[in-house]
């Protein structure tokens, strides 16, 4: 079965599911929503809703770079957000379907958890 003709899924795990509830939460709160806020939440939305389609579009993080809690994974994916949040994933799947596994949406932080060096 080619890829193309498999089913694709966005599942939202733990910090993930936790960061855009309090996302939501933040936009709703407001009448209008800040500017920032209605931007980031528009921004998971899309991405989201991207990778229903294509759920290899993210950059394939290297193994060497994963946090010590992550070495069990069996994939690790990020793509960028507004305001400098990521959206961490991981691909599962079998011979009839794909499931992106959304478990991290982190703010600018980011780069402490992947030690990244500071600019």
């Amino acid at each position: 079965m080619d890829l193309r003709d498999k089913k694709k899924h966005v599942q939202l795990v733990g910090n993930a599911e936790a960061a855009l509830a309090e996302l939501e939460s933040q936009v709703k709160a407001h009448s209008p929503p800040k500017k920032p806020d209605a931007q980031l939440i528009g921004s998971v939305l899309r991405v989201l809703d991207l990778l229903k389609s294509s759920p290899f579009i993210g950059t394939n993080v290297q193994q060497k770079r994963w946090p010590r809690g992550f070495k069990g994974l069996p994939n690790l994916f990020r793509m960028e957000l507004s305001q400098s949040w990521r959206l961490l994933y991981y691909v599962v799947g079998d011979e009839t379907k794909i499931v992106c596994v959304v478990f991290e949406i982190r703010d600018d932080k980011y780069g402490e958890l992947f030690d990244y060096p500071k600019k």
